[in-house]
């Protein structure tokens, strides 16, 4: 039997390259997407033509109800989750100094409480069967803190604090907490950089580009599969953090 992965933020350009990933090694796909349906939906039957089983839900995780209405769709589509993928998110720029207590709430409450809060969500099912892998998706800026994000920095290194203690509390559990790191990856979420920013980015990089959404969705799935992995943190960034 084919296993599940759910996918969060599906839409965007790494969540999609996952389920693109996913399809090609058989899994059933479940896509979430808050407001990108065109192209969760088009992706879908894209997929489809590989022979993937594959179902979009929409809803946003910041909400109980949604978060609930997701896993239950998704166990009652495939029977169950095997993998999930935390990688629904949003991001802030500006100086901190400029940033409303709004602002800040909103976006920790995002990118971080959202992500464990929906890996609650789905724990009780991984563990009625000790089985699971989760993968969390931080960023290098977790590791480093980046200047400009400060907010966004600090939710995605608490992701990277939560994966490690999860991965301790549930290993017992026969289930698996990892996270991936990514550097700076062509994407919505880097496409306000000027051209002259993202060579500036690129002369710190030791490979001297950004990464592509492909590259990433490989490290993804290779770590959530790692069976004798758990509690770890890898930065796909192209050397930019050694």
């Amino acid at each position: 039997m084919n296993k599940t992965i759910l996918i969060t933020g599906a839409g965007g350009a790494i969540g999609s390259m996952v389920a693109y990933k996913a399809a090609l090694k058989k899994y059933n796909i479940v896509m979430h997407y808050r407001t990108s349906e065109k192209n969760c939906r088009e992706l879908a039957q894209q997929l489809g033509n590989f022979g993937a089983k594959v179902i979009c839900v929409q809803g946003d995780i910041t909400k109980k109800e949604d978060r609930s209405a997701i896993v239950q769709t998704a166990l009652e589509t495939f029977g169950g989750i095997d993998v999930l993928i935390n990688n629904a998110g949003s991001a802030l720029y500006g100086l901190f100094t400029e940033q409303s207590d709004a602002e800040i709430e909103s976006l920790i409450y995002t990118d971080l409480t959202a992500q464990m809060l929906f890996t609650q969500a789905v724990l009780p099912h991984m563990l009625s069967k000790r089985a699971g892998s989760i993968v969390n998706i931080s960023s290098v800026w977790g590791l480093t803190g980046g200047a400009g994000e400060t907010v966004y920095s600090a939710a995605k290194a608490g992701l990277i604090g939560f994966t490690k203690a999860l991965a301790k509390e549930m290993a017992g559990g026969g289930i698996r907490v990892n996270c991936v790191a990514p550097g700076c990856v062509q994407s919505k979420m880097t496409s306000h950089f000027t051209p002259e920013e993202k060579q500036s980015i690129c002369e710190d990089i030791p490979l001297g580009r950004f990464g592509d959404a492909l590259e990433i969705a490989e490290s993804i799935l290779f770590i959530a599969e790692q069976s004798y992995t758990t509690g770890q943190v890898f930065s796909p960034n192209g050397g930019m953090v050694i």
